[in-house]
């Protein structure tokens, strides 16, 4: 374990070998405050103290991305990126062990993995901590991440990650990206060679990278315009000075485009950067000192779609595959299937696969601040969600002056009116905004913040009501028809 680390997290993952007839197994799982996991039968319970020793697991990042590397003649599944702490280089676990993965997918195709990069190694900047979002299941397990992304002290990846081995390998199958919005700065950027110099190259200019709302209500991709760097000073964060009023806010995130002078300057450029592409993906955020002078951090997003979300509230279980939920509203609130269709035990379910994700809202007006849903394979194909929103009224009741009322509650509605609440049906009321939404061996879970417990059973047919002295917000497995959430147990006759 990485120095002065603590255990945060454990959990009990299903998994079903390709070998041994099958027969479903679990593992022990140990998530650290220095964002690394550790599993254990290392050997799939061939040793005879399998039970009690310890591995770390790998986590393998996204096709796209690279691990960040000290050296210029890096390997190919690194990028030289020499402005981060030492510290932030070091591959968990180290040693001989791999430091990329051939993914082979089913349709032929090849691609390197490299190792999952972790910007910052905190309790609160862990993309394996969630909320809702963590749905262990046999064929497949996923974890959503869940952090507050508001300050530096909390910034994350916003990831979803898949196992199909009881947690031996994590791969990330998604990431969403960072609105350019908070002063979430990861590390600061300077490289120790250059401390108290200056970069005086006139070729450098700088762009903002903005995520937009476009006409017809898609969030697009926008580079804007070069705004001409006059020098770059080398402190204890690069410090860029223009030659005119830049017009950036903190928190911002810019690419920087031009020519550099040498290998150093040359790893800060990414012109390939458009409204069409993400180029090779180094971004930075921005800290104003004044209208002429700013401060570089890392950009601790490492995505390359448009859809932005601070983090993820809920996945769910569904028929084919798991719903995701990012709760927040438009632009950062998003409802998506990943489509796992598979469901025997004798299908490939293999975790660095392409898995699809498909989005189901996209506008304003779609259901908002999702806390958790399901989708129904019947005819009309029904979703069924809660919300955590008492702000955003969804009626009046004319009838008595006008009174407002908000939304509140567990809705149904068809997958069709998605980007439409107002077409979604009160199925229950509730008197507190929701925390925890799940659905359980076909009777539907509701949690509110301040302990408000409703369980609709038979999928909702009847309801009881109760109360409990603390909410529900972590589940953790079930066994038979006992379910456990954080320290509770359900049971559902």
């Amino acid at each position: 374990m990485i120095d002065h680390s603590h255990i945060y997290l454990v959990i009990i993952l299903p998994y079903i070998p390709k070998i041994d007839n099958r027969i479903p197994k679990w593992r022990l799982v140990i998530i650290t405050d220095k964002c690394q996991v550790y599993h254990n039968f290392p050997d799939d319970n061939k040793s005879k103290n399998a039970m009690v020793t310890f591995e770390e697991s790998f986590v393998w990042d996204l096709p796209d991305n690279k691990y960040p590397s000290l050296r210029e003649d890096c390997d190919k599944y690194e990028q030289y990126f020499p402005f981060l702490p030492e510290s932030a280089y070091e591959y968990h676990p180290g040693g001989n062990t791999p430091r990329s993965y051939r993914a082979k997918y089913e349709d032929g195709k090849e691609e390197e993995l490299s190792r999952f990069f972790f910007p910052k190694r905190s309790a609160r900047t862990n993309p394996f901590i969630f909320l809702n979002g963590y749905e262990p299941d046999p064929l497949m397990s996923f974890i959503g991440t869940y952090c507050g992304n508001s300050n530096s002290d909390d910034t994350s990846r916003v990831v979803i990650f898949a196992t199909h081995d009881g947690g031996k390998n994590w791969f990330a199958k998604y990431e969403f990206n960072d609105i350019g919005a908070m002063e979430n700065f990861g590390n600061k950027i300077c490289p120790l060679s250059l401390q108290g110099e200056e970069s005086n190259n006139d070729s450098l200019s700088l762009c903002k990278r903005e995520l937009v709302r476009a006409e017809n209500d898609e969030i697009v991709l926008k580079c804007g315009k070069n705004i001409k760097i006059r020098t770059i000073k080398w402190n204890q964060t690069a410090e860029i000075v223009f030659e005119n009023h830049h017009k950036l806010e903190s928190g911002n995130i810019v690419a920087i485009k031009g020519k550099g002078n040498n290998a150093i300057e040359n790893a800060l450029i990414n012109n390939d950067f458009s409204d069409d592409s993400f180029g090779n993906g180094v971004f930075f955020k921005v800290k104003v000192i004044d209208e002429y002078k700013i401060q570089l951090y890392e950009c601790v997003s490492k995505s390359r779609v448009n859809l932005p979300a601070r983090h993820i509230h809920s996945i769910n279980r569904i028929k084919d595959g798991f719903m995701i939920a990012t709760g927040e509203t438009y632009p950062q609130g998003w409802l998506m299937i990943a489509s796992v269709t598979d469901a025997d035990n004798w299908a490939d379910n293999i975790a660095w696969d392409e898995i699809p994700f498909i989005r189901l809202n996209y506008c304003r007006d779609s259901v908002q601040r999702v806390v958790g849903a399901v989708l129904l394979d019947n005819k009309e194909h029904e979703i069924i969600y809660a919300s955590d929103c008492s702000s955003m009224n969804i009626d009046k009741i004319e009838e008595l002056d006008g009174i407002p009322t908000n939304q509140m509650g567990i809705y149904k509605g068809k997958v069709t009116d998605v980007n439409d609440f107002r077409n979604f049906e009160l199925l229950e009321e509730t008197k507190e905004p929701s925390l925890f939404f799940k659905e359980l061996d076909g009777n539907y879970v509701f949690c509110g913040q301040r302990g408000e417990l409703a369980i609709g059973f038979n999928r909702g047919k009847s309801w009881r009501h109760g109360k409990l002295n603390e909410p529900l917000v972590h589940y953790m497995g079930q066994t038979k028809n006992y379910y456990v959430i954080d320290g509770k147990i359900l049971r559902i006759k």
